[in-house]
């Protein structure tokens, strides 16, 4: 003969169900900190940062903070400028690739490799800039690229004809990326 269920084991078998559906049920949600958005949530919005310094034999020539940093990306190459706040200096970037990694410079654009260009107003003699400088040694690390923003950083040098050498170098955080490939 079966023994009748006492309200103790009824509770707890209630309980243990309740659980278990409880468990499965929420395994889908977004229900807190680290997780995604709820969709009546935005997310909180990333810093933007970006900085280029350009200087001659060592002695820095110029140093800027771009306030409007942007990128584009196409299905294999992905463009970032960074310009100065005073549009005296453009930094031109150039990725022959569409996801993360480290990528030496080049002096033409191509793929698996990068290419960066300052191009120059003419200045005071005191910090006069060639107009065009693409720096040929050095490399682009392209630390994070998840379709939406992008961040790296680059170095690179270059010796112009008159011996002088020049370095560029700098970082850029979570810069918009837009995408423009075929269909977008």
């Amino acid at each position: 003969m079966k023994k009748p269920m006492t309200v103790t084991v009824i509770c707890i078998r209630i309980f243990t169900i309740y659980l278990a559906s409880l468990l499965f049920s929420c395994e889908n949600i977004n229900t807190g900190p680290g997780g995604p958005p709820l969709p009546d949530e935005k997310p909180l919005p990333q810093p933007v940062s970006a900085s280029v310094t350009i200087s001659l034999n060592g002695k820095t020539l110029v140093s800027y903070e771009c306030r409007s940093p942007n990128a584009v990306i196409d299905t294999d190459r992905l463009m970032i400028e960074l310009n100065s706040t005073d549009t005296r200096h453009a930094f031109m970037g150039y990725v022959g690739n569409n996801h993360s990694g480290n990528y030496p410079l080049s002096e033409n654009q191509q793929q698996g490799k990068a290419t960066i260009s300052i191009y120059s107003a003419p200045g005071r003699p005191a910090d006069s800039i060639p107009a065009h400088l693409t720096p040929t040694a050095g490399a682009l690390q392209l630390s994070a690229l998840n379709g939406k923003t992008c961040s790296g950083t680059f170095s690179g040098t270059l010796k112009d004809v008159k011996g002088r050498n020049y370095a560029i170098n700098g970082q850029f955080t979570n810069i918009p990326v837009r995408a423009i490939g075929e269909g977008k």
